[in-house]
């Protein structure tokens, strides 16, 4: 199992603010791919960091 862990820090206009949240994939590939079409659809808006890293390390 495979943990994608993003870091979004966004502002608009209510403010700023820092959003961490995860999701869980079976392989190293879906989490990859999944970060790639995240980044993909973000406008430069959302300042964006992620990483992928197995489950229970």
């Amino acid at each position: 199992m495979w943990i994608l862990i993003l870091w979004m820090h966004m502002s608009n206009i209510t403010g700023e603010g820092m959003v961490i949240t995860s999701v869980e994939f079976t392989t190293e590939i879906a989490c990859k791919q999944a970060f790639q079409e995240v980044k993909k659809v973000n406008d430069g808006s959302v300042y964006l960091r992620g990483v992928c890293t197995p489950k229970g390390m």
